[in-house]
């Protein structure tokens, strides 16, 4: 239910893989920078939220609380709910480039599918420099 986790989309879609995800995909990229989704509802939902939206590239933005996630800024298993849900829609075979992140991204996905294979690979952008204490 997308309306449990306030997002403004075109379509949802519930992807097991196997986490549970709930796709939703908004109607152009411009969206995606004010996409601010109760996290408790989306706690309350699934595994994960992952907002989209199409184009080459396709833009995205991952959410995780009940995982202790508030947003993920790079999520292979979100980029393979994706290539999934492309697959049911009809394209077999296919790929994807994915700039997943907040204001353009902070990483790029690549996911290749045919069939039941996928492949998944990528960037990222470095946010910042964390020392462990001994």
């Amino acid at each position: 239910d997308v309306g449990a986790v306030a997002v403004d989309a075109v379509r949802a879609w519930r992807v097991e893989v196997p986490m549970d995800f709930l796709l939703a995909e908004v109607p152009d990229p411009g969206a995606l920078d004010h996409v601010s989704p109760d996290l408790d509802g989306t706690a309350a939902t699934a595994d994960g939220l992952y907002v989209f939206a199409r184009g080459a590239p396709v833009r995205s933005r991952f959410f995780a609380p009940r995982l202790g996630v508030d947003e993920d800024p790079a999520t292979g298993s979100a980029a393979v709910a994706l290539a999934t849900l492309f697959r049911f829609e009809g394209t077999e075979q296919g790929s994807l480039e994915i700039l997943q992140g907040p204001a353009g991204g902070s990483s790029r996905i690549l996911v290749v599918w045919n069939g039941t294979a996928i492949e998944l690979g990528g960037t990222v952008v470095k946010d910042e420099v964390r020392q462990l204490a001994r």
